[in-house]
């Protein structure tokens, strides 16, 4: 059985409140502060057990037995969790999560700014082809009886195979192409090559079982990519400063 549980034991879904040794409610589903996402109230438990504080929680003991605990019921929480139990039927699951639902990223955020409703879609973005390379997402959502047909059809346009960035007031079109080379580029000569170098680089890496570099590749975790851009490669510092806006914008993690 799979149990979907929201901080049965994990006190992070939690308002803050004025009494450090009581927990505060977790909040209403229903109410106009509900917010699957990242909200103080999800973090705020959490980071004060990061910062030493400790709570009286009075936990008793529901007598309940789980074969597993995930700890964490996002996109990877669920999976692990839903792999196990096609493997282990008969094992009950508990997964437990600071947030006041499930799900992580899979999941559609609406809001309201001035009086125009703007849905923000989180996690499931690239997941419209699952055919062909992908068979194995195809069979994932069959067997959780996701209907895709309302989605089938739908298309990248055209201009969204284009990259454009918009710097220093100035439009640069189909960066990654032709665009850092442009007559309207920010970037001198110097700086174009390390990008030719750095791509060239990036486009010849090989996938290897992790056992067979870890040795040649255990000084990387030693350094940042910063370091590993401008120091390693004695690449331009304005090559990692783009690479910066890119990986902050799509992993959230920059390269210092």
């Amino acid at each position: 059985m799979l149990v979907g549980a929201v901080s049965l034991v994990l006190p992070g879904c939690s308002f803050p409140t004025s009494n450090t040794d009581a927990m505060p409610d977790l909040v209403s589903q229903t109410g106009k502060l509900y917010s699957g996402g990242n909200t103080d109230a999800a973090r705020f438990v959490c980071h004060r057990v990061r910062d030493g504080q400790h709570f009286n929680r009075g936990a008793e003991d529901t007598g309940e037995i789980y074969d597993l605990v995930v700890v964490g019921a996002g996109l990877g929480g669920l999976t692990a969790a839903f792999f196990y139990n096609q493997e282990h039927p008969e094992e009950k699951i508990l997964l437990l999560d600071n947030h006041s639902d499930f799900g992580g990223d899979a999941q559609r955020n609406e809001l309201t700014v001035k009086d125009q409703n703007i849905i923000v879609t989180q996690g499931g973005d690239y997941q419209w082809n699952i055919e062909g390379d992908y068979r194995a997402v195809k069979k994932l959502w069959d067997d959780l009886e996701i209907d895709l047909s309302k989605t089938s059809k739908l298309r990248f346009p055209p201009e969204a195979e284009r990259d454009n960035m918009f710097f220093d007031g100035e439009w640069i079109i189909d960066f990654w192409e032709t665009g850092y080379r442009s007559d309207s580029s920010p970037w001198p000569k110097q700086t174009q090559n390390d990008y030719d170098a750095f791509f060239e680089y990036m486009g010849s890496f090989k996938w290897t079982p992790w056992s067979k570099v870890k040795k040649d590749l255990a000084g990387l975790d030693k350094i940042s990519f910063k370091e590993w851009i401008e120091d390693v490669n004695g690449w331009d510092p304005q090559l990692s400063h783009l690479i910066d806006m890119w990986v902050r914008a799509d992993y959230g993690a920059g390269v210092d």
